[in-house]
């Protein structure tokens, strides 16, 4: 395996992390790992240095190395669409074809399916040559669909463990309704969107807490944000919590009354999982899997991306009706309990590492 592994946290490194400390997994086949670890904090990743390329370059001689003395029958990658990450990851894939290995491939980011000129898509090509590939929904199929043939594309949605709520009493009885964003604050998880519909949502007098928690990314700093805040009047309404731990995670989904998630650009969306983990209802942009993972009006609320109106009136529509909140945040449980596990992931990605170690076409 050939994996990004904290840190810094983010859903591939999180998810991969998973994959490599799993016992079944781990039992049932030999593993060896490489941990791709370019970045220690979520702000340098995508971004280019000389010391990421003195560090692929270390990883490339231990790949040779693995290759060479250990003769892997499958290696398992994240593959990227864009940036620094893909032209390594396309180096990577050539060696792997070169040895001759079976290659298992995951996508966890959009941009495979967007056009391109013809030098992008003949590396798109001979990237999945002869691959299977993993999108993380049915949904995002697709994307691959010009690039990989029907049998050796997989959708295996992301799980994670259960954590029972927690029996406290429920968010909905206290007074101070609070609206929850818990993702990386940056512009294209559309944190800008979500504060212009608390401005439209304050202006209707309706009384409610945003609270902001997530690492800054490296397109929105503190001073940025306060100051945007400061612009639309909502001192008052909005508390930054910046980075939280899983402890403080744990309790601002306890206390909150929904999650948000109005990302402009998103293949999955791990906090949606954790939401409805929680049996908290959640609002969220029709953007990639989430409107598999967010059934609309049965699970959640999902609204145009971009759209601070819709978003505003989506949040309205539940604080203003605790029955429909209870309604979806329980369906939302029920639904991440059929679906979304760690058991459920884990026992997919098994069967699909039997196929590909096993098969002669893999």
């Amino acid at each position: 395996m050939m994996v990004p592994l904290p840190p810094p946290i983010h859903g591939a490194s999180l998810m991969s992390r998973q994959l490599v400390h799993s016992s079944d997994i781990n039992r049932l086949f030999r593993i060896r790992v490489i941990p791709l670890r370019f970045a220690s904090k979520l702000k340098r990743l995508g971004k280019f240095s000389p010391g990421k390329v003195f560090r692929a370059l270390a990883f490339t001689m231990r790949l040779l190395r693995e290759l060479l003395f250990y003769r892997p029958k499958l290696v398992y990658m994240v593959a990227t669409p864009s940036g620094y990450s893909h032209y390594r990851d396309f180096g990577w894939i050539l060696l792997l074809r070169l040895f001759r290995v079976h290659r298992l491939l995951h996508v966890r980011e959009r941009g495979f399916g967007v056009r391109a000129n013809r030098w992008t898509r003949w590396r798109y090509r001979n990237l999945f040559a002869g691959a299977h590939a993993i999108v993380l929904s049915p949904l995002l199929k697709s994307d691959l669909a010009e690039l990989v043939e029907p049998e050796r594309l997989h959708a295996v949605p992301n799980g994670l463990p259960d954590i029972p709520p927690s029996g406290k009493e429920p968010p909905l009885s206290r007074q101070k309704k609070t609206i929850l964003f818990l993702s990386n604050l940056m512009v294209n998880k559309g944190i800008y969107v979500l504060l212009d519909a608390a401005s439209r949502l304050k202006a209707t007098k309706l009384d409610f807490q945003l609270v902001l928690a997530g690492a800054f990314g490296r397109d929105i700093n503190a001073s940025e944000l306060s100051a945007r805040i400061g612009a639309l009047g909502l001192e008052d309404v909005v508390e930054i919590q910046g980075p939280v731990d899983e402890a403080a995670k744990a309790e601002l989904l306890d206390r909150a009354f929904v999650l948000v998630f109005p990302t402009l650009k998103e293949a999955f969306g791990n906090v949606l999982l954790e939401a409805m983990r929680a049996g908290l209802p959640v609002i969220a942009s029709r953007e990639g899997s989430i409107p598999w993972i967010v059934i609309p009006e049965e699970t959640g609320i999902v609204f145009p991306p971009g759209d601070a109106a819709a978003l505003a009136a989506g949040i309205r529509r539940l604080l203003e009706d605790p029955d429909l909140c209870d309604r979806l945040g329980a369906a939302g449980r029920e639904r991440f309990l059929r679906e979304f596990t760690d058991a459920r992931f884990e026992a997919r990605m098994i069967r699909l590492l039997k196929t590909c170690s096993g098969s002669d076409w893999c």
